[in-house]
């Protein structure tokens, strides 16, 4: 895993939605290939900031914000 690439995406979902659609936001994630969990409360795929290749998410005031890691090589 030589060339990691980095990639942002934030989407249009509202910081303060009502906690039962936070709730299905995360039955969403825990769906997703290469679910792994939370750490600290922030959902990851495939790893942790602490490895080469992750995803994590976060919501932000301008929306629900990912940030991955990727080996683009595959």
């Amino acid at each position: 895993m030589n060339n990691i690439d980095s990639h942002n995406c934030n989407l249009n979902i509202r910081y303060d939605l009502p906690d039962e659609m936070w709730d299905k936001v995360s039955s969403v994630y825990e769906r997703m290939p290469g679910w792994i969990g939370y750490k600290s409360g922030i959902p990851y795929w495939f790893g942790t900031e602490e490895e080469d290749v992750f995803i994590e998410a976060s919501v932000e005031p301008s929306g629900l914000s990912f940030y991955a890691q990727m080996d683009s090589d595959v």
